[in-house]
């Protein structure tokens, strides 16, 4: 019985996966981050 096998489909990734992509939108919220409570408070806080 092919259906009572464990899920290894080739075409199916896990939803967390370290690669690069994973790792640009890290990067890249960090920064969003960095950039959003960095510099907004500290243009309306004098």
């Amino acid at each position: 019985m092919a259906d009572a096998q464990p899920a290894k489909a080739p075409d199916r990734r896990p939803w967390f996966v370290w690669d690069e992509d994973w790792l640009a939108t890290f990067v890249g919220l960090g920064l969003f981050l960095v950039l959003l409570f960095g510099i907004v408070p500290g243009s309306v806080i004098p």
